[in-house]
């Protein structure tokens, strides 16, 4: 049951970050996702799913950078956006009523987010490589209960050491399963930030 629910995740996650082109969805509705980009059917999926939205004007803007109030979006989206959030207080840059207000409180109360401090969260703050893998992992771990310990040796990469401590263990889950791969042959980018 739990490598199903790992399957499940993985190709979900993967589908929404563009990684793997599967899925017979076409991205014709945006003007700026020809039909042979390579990420097009994940995001007419994403779409499809309404898990992540356009940018008006008929545009999807998929080299666009990804704020961490978006990605918490996603994740309380693909969750079925539970009803039962009330919202309090918690981050001072996270007031009531906002898109992301109640996915922030939810994501901070299961456990995927701590916030970038113990009272902000920098919604609109750039979503970076390691931080999307972070918050995959705890999605994974905390809402879905798969182990995100075990991961691919990413030692190997030159920029290693540039990854943040509290994201090695889930950036090198999220390479194991094809969720984030190397930038490069020789680099994993942890600080490059994040696309749509």
């Amino acid at each position: 049951m739990k490598t199903r629910k790992l399957i499940s995740l993985v190709l979900a996650i993967v589908m929404l970050v563009g990684v793997l082109s599967i899925g017979t969805f076409a991205a014709t509705e945006y003007r700026d996702v020809p039909s042979d980009r390579w990420s097009a059917d994940d995001i007419a999926y994403a779409t499809e799913k309404s898990y992540m939205n356009g940018v008006g004007d008929g545009r999807f803007n998929p080299d666009g950078t990804m704020e961490r109030a978006m990605i918490v979006t996603v994740l309380y989206r693909m969750e079925g956006a539970p009803n039962d959030v009330k919202f309090v207080e918690k981050f001072k840059d996270v007031p009531a009523g906002k898109y992301y207000s109640d996915a922030v409180i939810w994501a901070s109360s299961n456990n995927i987010t701590n916030g970038a401090t113990a009272t902000t969260f920098e919604p609109e703050g750039k979503l970076t490589r390691e931080q999307m893998a972070t918050f995959f992992a705890r999605y994974a771990d905390y809402c879905k209960h798969i182990n995100t310990d075990i991961g691919a040796d990413i030692t190997g990469y030159s920029d290693y050491d540039s990854i943040s401590s509290y994201a090695v263990t889930a950036l090198s889950w999220a390479n194991r399963y094809g969720i984030i791969k190397g930038d490069t042959e020789t680099t994993i980018s942890p600080k490059k930030p994040a696309t749509r």
